[in-house]
């Protein structure tokens, strides 16, 4: 969860000083190939994490933020929520930077 606040945190700093020209994407999985979400996207698009509805939102208990999934589950290697993660999520923009 540290390294969510942390995007988070860095995310909010970003947008109060209009760096963003592009949305912002979550990758996962151990090549990055599984799309997460998208952080900067409208609250109420379906892909955004802020969105509950949405199976990308962080807040659900039935989408890819399930705590038992691979990607919030604190023992798996895939995850954000494992400090020891070999391959944590990771965020893109557009262009894949």
């Amino acid at each position: 969860m540290k390294k969510l606040f942390s995007v988070v945190v860095i995310f909010l700093f970003l947008n109060s000083i209009n760096v963003f020209a592009n949305d912002l994407f979550i990758f996962g999985g151990s090549s990055h190939d599984v799309f997460l979400g998208c952080i900067t996207c409208d609250e109420n698009s379906s892909s955004s994490i802020f969105n509950d509805k949405s199976k990308y939102g962080l807040g659900n208990s039935y989408g890819v933020w399930s705590s038992y999934s691979g990607y919030k589950n604190t023992y798996s290697s895939t995850s954000m929520c494992n400090e020891y993660a070999s391959y944590p999520p990771i965020v893109v923009d557009k262009k894949g930077n």
